[in-house]
């Protein structure tokens, strides 16, 4: 367990020597600690500075950048909270309870780790977002807030902040989002705010990003290097060469050691974190914010995923002591769940960079035809689908309803669905056991004409699979893996065929650019149709 906070992670340390620090030294060695803003900033990895170092300690990795535009008033921040998104399912906010929570690690969390949704319970949302661009890809950050019970750091709370410390800036605890990127429900990625990292000689808590290759939620990389990667780290705070404080960033990424309201202070800008305090009349709560450069979630140099800005992610919030279990204290999550950290975990819906909106639709990830031996036997197919998870009696289960694949003439054999053959069906699919995103079945293509056929595949979602307290919109969602859609990723919507330009500026008008069916197509009021999201695009 992480509970004991600093003291814990120095034990560990000196009791693991090999284990830990021989881990940490490709990562800790460019940027040893206390991290002092006199430093300058280092490239990622790198102990380069683009500025002249100080006489104490190492560069920066990642420098803070502005926070998102947002009320003025911290209680402003509702359904709306300016550039900052509240986090969905199924389209709807994630209210988690305060009190009575039904979802849980089984182990009852402090106050500054219990989730909350406004003094008014579950009326506000839990967790929000900012995708923020940079100049180029690779300077691109995710932003988190989190609505907690209680405040939660720890430096300029009293009359006199004083120097820095081992427990600064924030309470022992972790606040993890973790990333699914291929619908399995298990953490392809992670990132989070450390509170429990800082210890004598590497004082200031951290952030990280951490890969794990296998299917559990644990993101512990001390104790299983082998398959659970620390891939970066970032200051949570600041040192000031002169007095020794922890800068307060202004809301301006204007740095000063300044922190003029002592115990009054409502709003404490660490740089790469934040916290601030939400007064009504009814009870007082706090956001816990912090900054993810993409940078620090790229997995690729150990064979894993990386986040750039046309990676669908699905996301889940969760707060713990435990780099085994983040799920160990509460889950942002308004319906019963019993967290197993062994067991898949309800990831809400896909957003990236490149779409303003989340995914509404299912995600045909790939799709694949493993031909027979024989000619006279059948074909296995096989589409990778993700959604939005569900949870249904406690147990994690996929919100897609329905998968078939559909079969094309391709006479010229091209590759591309452009010579007048209709799209027939050949089989619906049946979900793979022990999976949330595999779906198969098998096809006789032995009547058939010799000849090059392409194979697509449909999925369709189910609305009433939602979370407590939300209401199921009577619309389902249709993915086509082979027709090409506006830039939306629209087909038909709301009644109404889409129109405009697909993902190459071509022009889009619907129904004319429906292709035919067999058996025979057409739209109700009851769907949505989407065409695949321009990052994976046209799926055969």
């Amino acid at each position: 367990m992480v509970g004991q906070k600093k003291r814990w992670r120095g034990l560990l340390a000196g009791s693991l020597w090999g284990g830990v620090l021989v881990v940490w030294a490709g990562v800790l060695a460019a940027a040893p600690y206390p991290p002092y803003w006199g430093n300058g900033i280092a490239d990622p990895g790198s102990d380069v500075t683009s500025d002249v170092e100080s006489e104490h300690g190492g560069p920066i990795h990642f420098a803070p950048v502005a926070w998102p535009d947002e009320p003025e008033n911290p209680a402003d921040c509702q359904h709306g909270c300016g550039e900052w998104q509240p986090y969905t399912r199924f389209q709807n906010s994630i209210n988690d309870p305060r009190v009575q929570d039904p979802s849980n690690g089984g182990t009852r969390p402090q106050n500054y780790v219990n989730i909350s949704s406004s003094c008014i319970d579950k009326d506000l949302p839990s967790v929000y977002y900012n995708l923020k661009q940079g100049d180029e890809p690779e300077d691109d950050v995710i932003m988190f807030r989190w609505r907690v019970e209680q405040i939660a750091n720890t430096y300029a709370t009293g009359p006199n902040p004083g120097t820095f410390g081992a427990t600064h800036p924030w309470n022992s605890a972790l606040w993890t989002v973790l990333f699914d990127v291929d619908g399995t429900g298990y953490r392809d990625l992670a990132a989070h705010l450390d509170g429990s990292s800082g210890r004598p000689g590497t004082e200031i808590d951290m952030l990280a990003g951490i890969y794990g290759r296998i299917p559990t939620q644990s993101i512990n990389y001390q104790d299983d290097p082998e398959n659970i990667k620390l891939l970066g780290h970032n200051p949570t705070a600041f040192i000031d060469d002169d007095s020794s404080r922890i800068l307060n960033f202004q809301n301006s990424v204007t740095p000063t050691d300044d922190w003029p309201n002592g115990s009054s202070e409502t709003i404490w800008d660490y740089g790469t974190t934040r916290a601030i305090q939400v007064s009504t009349r009814s009870c007082t709560e706090y956001f816990v914010d912090y900054q993810i450069p993409v940078a620090m979630l790229d997995a690729t140099a150990h064979g894993g995923p990386k986040v750039d800005r046309s990676t669908p992610i699905s996301m889940l919030f969760c707060t713990a002591n435990s780099l085994n279990n983040p799920f160990q204290k509460d889950c942002a999550l308004n319906r019963e769940w019993v967290a197993d950290p062994n067991r898949p975990g309800p990831f809400g819906d896909y957003i990236s960079f490149d779409q303003e909106e989340p995914f509404s639709q299912p995600i045909i990830r790939e799709v694949e035809a493993e031909a027979p031996g024989t000619c006279d036997e059948t074909y296995t197919l096989t589409a990778t689908v993700q959604d939005t998870l569900a949870v249904i009696d406690g147990e994690i289960r996929e919100s897609v309803q329905e998968v078939s694949f559909w079969y094309y003439h391709d006479v010229d054999g091209d590759g591309v669905s452009n010579d007048g053959s209709d799209w027939r069906h050949a089989a619906n699919a049946t979900l793979m056991p022990g999976t949330l995103n595999q779906w198969r079945a098998s096809w006789d293509s032995s009547n058939l004409p010799k000849g090059r056929y392409l194979i697509g595949v449909q999925a369709l979602d189910d609305n009433t699979l939602v979370d407590d307290d939300m209401v199921p919109s009577g619309i389902d969602n249709r993915t086509f893996s082979y027709v090409t859609s506006n830039e939306m990723g629209q087909v038909f919507i709301d009644g109404d065929w889409a129109s405009g330009e697909d993902s190459e500026g071509n022009p889009i008008n619907f129904p004319g650019d429906f292709p035919e069916h067999d058996p025979a197509m057409s739209p109700g009021g009851n769907e949505n149709w989407y065409g695949n999201p321009a990052v994976t695009g046209v799926q055969v």
